[in-house]
Order: C-alpha cells, then sequence, then structure tokens
C-alpha cells in the first residue's frame, strides 16, 4: 500500500515540474540574452544593421540602442506566455506543455537572430 500511494505523488509531483522546468529554462534564457546584449553594447559601432534585410540600404542601420529590442522582446513573450498559462488553469495539461515549448522555442529564436546581428557588427 504505500508503494502505490508513493507512486502517486511521484506521478503528480512529475506532472507539476515539466512546467516549472520550462518556465525556469525560459527564464534563465531569457536573462542569458538579456546579459549578451549588456556584454557586447560597449563593444558595437554607432550604428547597426538590425534590418540588413531591406532593399534600401539607407534603412537598413539603426541606434545602437536597438540591440536592447531583442531582450525586451524575449521578456515580453516569457512573462506574456506564462501568465497565459497561469490564468488558463483549466487546459489540459499537453497543451500547458506544448505552449511551454513553444515559448522556449521563440527564445531560442530571439536568441539566434541576437547572435547573428552581433556577428555582423563585431
Amino acid at each position: 500500500m504505500q508503494i502505490s500511494s508513493i507512486d502517486q505523488q511521484t506521478s503528480l509531483s512529475s506532472r507539476t515540474n515539466p512546467e516549472i522546468r520550462t518556465f525556469r529554462t525560459a527564464f534563465l534564457l531569457t536573462i542569458l540574452l538579456t546579459a549578451i546584449t549588456g556584454i557586447f553594447f560597449s563593444f558595437l559601432q554607432p550604428v547597426i544593421p538590425l534590418f540588413y534585410t531591406l532593399a534600401q540600404p539607407e534603412k537598413q542601420f539603426v541606434h545602437k540602442a536597438w540591440i536592447f529590442f531583442f531582450p525586451l522582446l524575449a521578456w515580453l513573450i516569457t512573462l506574456g506566455h506564462f501568465s497565459l498559462i497561469k490564468i488558463m488553469s483549466n487546459l489540459d495539461e499537453t497543451i500547458k506543455q506544448i505552449f511551454s515549448w513553444t515559448t522556449v522555442g521563440i527564445i531560442i529564436i530571439i536568441g539566434l537572430l541576437l547572435v547573428r546581428v552581433i556577428l555582423l557588427v563585431t
């Protein structure tokens, strides 16, 4: 009897852990993006090619303070998505996990975009 109750407790705790783990992962990635931006900000040129895919070359460059757009966007997505998950607590656990891992994926893509812009400039 005790073994089955322990199994039930561990299965309940394993259901809540993936959501907490993905939130922690997204939060740490967002902090890492913010740190990378802060470190490389002083090494950047006065203007950076943030919109380097535009056809008009004169509109590709912006002030280097625009580099903080990436961590700001990551923070907004992280806090917004996990606030939505908290508000919609009646959703199925699978949907919550998909939404949580999608958040992590979006933050990884934002991080790759940040690294690409930094590598273009430095």
